[in-house]
């Protein structure tokens, strides 16, 4: 496990702040992402598979959606009910466990994130896949890649009492954020500034912004992102981060000084401005990662 993670989640969260997860328009903007990184033969099969001006940001939301009901995602596409995915956009490793590459699979015995986009990626680069099958995988990858990179998707306390269960991965964890009441989870899952997103015109614009500005993917060393198991690897990021959110919410608020931001189950709007630098790189990994699956994915197909 990269332990430099477990350092950046405590120490960004124990900064006076707030911030961080994956709604729609984060999944969005790591699907631009990785499309501008694509090589142009593999831009070419991706645009073969989905059509005319339809891009990986189009379909990076379509994975939440159809939890409704069947869909079209992005106008291209018949997505049908699938009750089964629910448990794709998740692996539920006990905080207090120590998990290892290894080890992984205890976790995954019922469909978790990890195998999802691992099996997913098998039906991207099989020749005997149909091309409307080959399009629900590029759909599940690109959303659960992004799933992956959230660290309450990979995490969960659970109970030692004799209903046993967890906490869901923070969603039966209830909290409050500038006076407002919600669950540890759901915090998470908006953390990422929307408006910020918004601000800077589109989709595209931020994406770029993550590239290419004063703290972008092209100013970084990102050699070791590459390294490894690319599935595995940022499941253990993440829960190595979970583990200081927990320990953030579980803090004895007796103990804490006056003025505390961040105490216990009362989470102040700074808290999610000192995460913002932990909630780009999580964006920006993403989109790294996503795009060399898919170039060693596609470029296996025919």
């Amino acid at each position: 496990m990269n332990k430099n993670w477990l350092i950046i989640g405590l120490a960004a969260l124990s900064w006076p702040n707030h911030a961080f997860a994956w709604s729609f328009l984060p999944h969005k903007v790591i699907g631009q992402l990785a499309q501008n990184r694509l090589s142009p033969r593999t831009l070419e099969k991706v645009n073969d598979l989905l059509g005319p001006n339809i891009g990986l940001a189009d379909i990076a939301a379509c994975a939440d959606q159809m939890r409704g009901g069947p869909i079209t995602c992005a106008g291209a596409f018949r997505v049908p009910s699938l009750p089964a995915s629910s448990a794709w956009h998740y692996i539920s490793i006990p905080i207090d466990h120590s998990p290892s590459e290894n080890t992984l699979g205890q976790y995954c015995k019922k469909g978790c994130v990890v195998d999802a986009v691992k099996q997913n990626l098998k039906t991207l680069s099989d020749p005997w896949t149909s091309r409307h099958q080959k399009q629900i995988a590029l759909m599940f990858v690109v959303h659960f890649v992004g799933d992956l990179h959230q660290p309450l998707h990979d995490s969960s306390e659970f109970y030692r009492d004799a209903q046993g269960g967890d906490d869901r991965g923070g969603n039966n964890k209830p909290v409050t954020f500038i006076h407002k009441p919600t669950n540890l989870h759901s915090l998470w899952d908006g953390m990422v500034k929307e408006r910020d997103i918004m601000q800077s015109t589109n989709i595209e614009k931020y994406a770029e912004w993550l590239e290419n500005g004063d703290k972008g993917i092209a100013r970084k060393d990102i050699s070791t992102w590459l390294k490894g198991d690319l599935v595995a690897g940022p499941a253990l990021e993440s829960f190595a981060i979970a583990k200081g959110i927990y320990k953030e919410y579980n803090k004895d608020c007796t103990a804490a000084i006056a003025g505390d931001d961040n105490c216990g189950h009362n989470f102040k709007g700074k808290y999610r401005d000192a995460m913002q630098p932990v909630v780009m790189e999580r964006m920006q990994q993403a989109g790294v990662r996503l795009a060399a699956m898919l170039e060693q994915a596609l470029m296996q197909a025919p």
